[in-house]
C-alpha cells in the first residue's frame, strides 16, 4: 500500500509536472508566435520604408539629371551670347572704322571740290 501511494504521488507528480511541461510548451508556442509577427511587421515595415526610399532615389535622379540638362541649357546660352558680344563688338570696331573712312572720304571731297572751284575760277579769270 505504500508503494501504491508512493506510485500514486509519482504520477500525480509526473501529471503535474506533463501539464507545467505544456504549458511551457504552449507559452514558447505563443513567444515564438509573437515574435514571428513582430518580425513579419518589421519586414513589412522596412520594406514599405525601403519603397518609399527607392521612389525618392528616383525622383532625386530625375531631378538631378533635369538640372544637369538645365545648366548645359546655360552654359550654351552663355556661350552664344559671349559669342554674340564679340561679334557686337567686331562690327562696332568697323562702324567705327568706316565713321572714320567717311570723315576722310568727306575731308577729301571737300578738298577736291575747293580745288575744281579754284581751277575754275582760274580758268574763268585766265584770258584765252
Amino acid at each position: 500500500m505504500i508503494q501504491l501511494d508512493a506510485n500514486k504521488r509519482r504520477e500525480a507528480e509526473l501529471l503535474k509536472l506533463r501539464r507545467d511541461l505544456d504549458e511551457a510548451h504552449a507559452q514558447n508556442e505563443a513567444q515564438v508566435s509573437a515574435l514571428r509577427k513582430k518580425q513579419q511587421d518589421t519586414i513589412n515595415e522596412m520594406s514599405e520604408q525601403l519603397e518609399a526610399l527607392q521612389k525618392l532615389k528616383q525622383k532625386y535622379d530625375y531631378f538631378t539629371t533635369s538640372a544637369v540638362h538645365i545648366v548645359e541649357i546655360f552654359q550654351n546660352y552663355i556661350s552664344r551670347c559671349s559669342l554674340y558680344l564679340l561679334t557686337c563688338s567686331l562690327l562696332e570696331l568697323k562702324v567705327t572704322n568706316s565713321f572714320f573712312v567717311i570723315v576722310r572720304l568727306t575731308k577729301t571731297q571737300l578738298r577736291l571740290s575747293a580745288s575744281v572751284v579754284e581751277f575754275d575760277s582760274t580758268r574763268i579769270m585766265a584770258p584765252v
